[in-house]
């Protein structure tokens, strides 16, 4: 009788602690979530397991995770119905500003010369010297370069503030040299400066060999550009002159000087509800007309905007018009 009973209480508790074992694991996977990775270590967010991969993007299934109730970096996504516009023939590509992810795309890494963009790192590295905005720095010949429009001469006692105004408002070259070298820094050293800092922001297929974007060495990739330019537009001076329509100077000796901004895109947006937050022009022969943007919509909702090699002046504005409605037309976040 006692050996009836023993075995009864012993198969009792096996059953018991089958079915906790049995309902543990049950809800464990229930709550499951998985990371979304854009194929370069970098994590993008946090989805259900019905995850729905964004247009253009590359995720992988890398782990699984409690479920993060911040959805702040978690990529849009493509509308049911919505196909990407067949844009083959260009180089352009459309970035989700707080996840990372790609939401358009073509030839995003083909490299090639991306001109007076290269003015975007120039400037970053300059205000990274600290230099004082009201010193004046007087413009030698060696500083007056070809390509487009000078505004200054030589003999001009110019502030730095305005060198970096006609440098980015008016993509003016030779205030670009002036300003690269008002740093203190030799020629050479201002561009090694230039790729030690394109290296520690992660742009591995970027180069420069000058600060203007002349050298159609100064090469680099719609995908590289969006990050390059989110870091620069994230400073408030780069922000301020990117957006400045007009700018007006004078110089020490009384002259005055003025200058408007190569973006034509500051006279249709805002548009919509959309807003352009910053941007930059760029071209040359081999470049073709390039243009990157960073805008943002009714719901503080930012995308990053490249497009390079385009075949006339026109044409860039046009592609980055039609691309950054179509994304906010066609995406949720």
């Amino acid at each position: 009788m006692k050996s009836s009973i023993l075995t009864i209480f012993i198969i009792l508790t096996v059953a018991i602690a089958f079915c906790s074992l049995f309902i543990f694991t049950s809800g464990e996977n229930n709550n499951s979530a998985v990371l979304a990775s854009n194929g370069n270590g970098v994590v993008l967010g946090i989805a259900d397991n019905n995850i729905t991969v964004s247009a253009g993007s590359s995720f992988n299934y890398i782990g699984s995770l409690p479920q993060n109730s911040d959805k702040k970096n978690v990529p849009p996504q493509l509308k049911d119905g919505s196909f990407p516009p067949d844009l083959s023939n260009l180089t352009y590509l459309v970035m989700d500003k707080a996840s990372g992810a790609i939401l358009l795309q073509n030839n995003e890494n083909k490299k090639t010369a991306i001109a007076s963009i290269t003015k975007l790192i120039t400037a970053l590295v300059f205000l990274e010297q600290n230099l004082d905005w009201e010193a004046s720095y007087k413009i030698k010949s060696g500083d007056i370069v070809g390509g487009g429009k000078s505004n200054i001469a030589p003999g001009d006692e110019i502030k730095l503030k305005d060198l970096f105004f006609l440098s980015l408002v008016g993509s003016d070259n030779s205030a670009a040299v002036a300003l690269a070298r008002a740093t203190g820094l030799s020629d050479e050293q201002f561009v090694e400066k230039l790729n030690s800092r394109a290296k520690n922001l992660g742009l591995s297929n970027t180069n420069f060999s000058d600060p203007t974007g002349l050298s159609d060495s100064n090469t680099s990739t719609a995908f590289d550009v969006a990050k390059l330019s989110q870091v620069a537009l994230d400073r408030k001076e780069v922000r301020e002159a990117t957006l400045t329509k007009n700018y007006y100077l004078i110089t020490t000796a009384g002259i005055k000087k003025s200058v408007r901004n190569t973006d034509i895109l500051l006279d249709i947006f805002p548009q919509n509800g959309i807003k352009i937050v910053g941007g930059k022009t760029g071209y040359t022969t081999n470049a073709g007309y390039c243009f990157v943007g960073q805008f943002t919509d009714g719901n503080g909702h930012e995308i990053v905007s490249v497009v390079l090699g385009e075949s006339d002046i026109k044409a860039r504005f046009e592609t980055t018009k039609f691309l950054v409605h179509w994304t906010y037309d066609n995406f949720v976040w």
